[in-house]
């Protein structure tokens, strides 16, 4: 909001020619002159207008630029809390009750009870678990990585007995 007053001067110089076989005199002249702020309430009150708008405008721009982060780590967090139940879920039933089974098995096998390609079948439904259990948790480092980046926080991994999952 500008309420200065302008100011300017000016030096001129005039020659003046001879009239009528009078001899006249050159002139040297200054000026000033100066643009006073009178009258300006009203162009005062459309800039303060304006700057208010301005300030509304960012502000909601702020807001919607922070409800945007809020539900982008809020899904992001829904994503690691779902990856995390079902590494846990493989790491503390699926995987141990396929090993049990697998022992079952080895055991039934060497009494005859049942054929080699159900023993097989077994072992590699476990190596199938185990391969998805590395993959959700490449998919949780991942997915925080992401959430580390948005959030600028640095978060926590997996627990450690999640990786010794019983064999």
């Amino acid at each position: 909001l500008n309420s200065k007053s302008d100011y300017l001067v000016g030096l001129s110089y005039s020659q003046r020619d001879s009239l009528y076989g009078m001899k006249r005199s050159d002139f040297i002249g200054v000026d000033v002159s100066m643009t006073l702020p009178f009258f300006q309430n009203k162009a005062r009150s459309a800039e303060v207008k304006e700057f208010a708008h301005r300030e509304i405008a960012i502000e909601k721009q702020w807001e919607d630029a922070e409800h945007k982060l809020r539900s982008t780590i809020n899904a992001k967090v829904h994503h690691i809390q779902k990856i995390e139940q079902e590494i846990e879920l493989y790491a503390q039933k699926i995987i141990p009750q396929k090993s049990q089974s697998l022992e079952s098995a080895i055991s039934n096998y060497q009494t005859d009870r049942i054929d080699f390609l159900f023993l097989l079948k077994i072992e590699m439904e476990l190596l199938m678990d185990r391969i998805n259990l590395a993959h959700l948790l490449f998919q949780h480092e991942s997915a925080l990585s992401g959430l580390e980046e948005d959030s600028a926080m640095q978060l926590e991994t997996v627990k450690k007995n999640v990786m010794e999952v019983k064999q």
